[in-house]
């Protein structure tokens, strides 16, 4: 991964040595999963699995 990400505007922003870890396994999720909540790494997202009776 890059040391820099992008702000809204399009500017280069240098990101801290202790996030790059939290934006990998986050751009992580997403590329596992696509745009779904287990893309964001919510497990459950609330729903219960088929055949669950809570």
């Amino acid at each position: 991964m890059k040391d820099a990400v992008l702000d809204r505007k399009g500017r280069k922003q240098e990101t801290a040595p202790g996030y790059r870890r939290l934006v990998e396994h986050y751009e992580s999720c997403f590329e596992r999963h696509g745009a779904t909540p287990q893309g964001v790494d919510w497990p459950d997202a609330g729903i219960s699995p088929p055949g669950s009776t809570s």
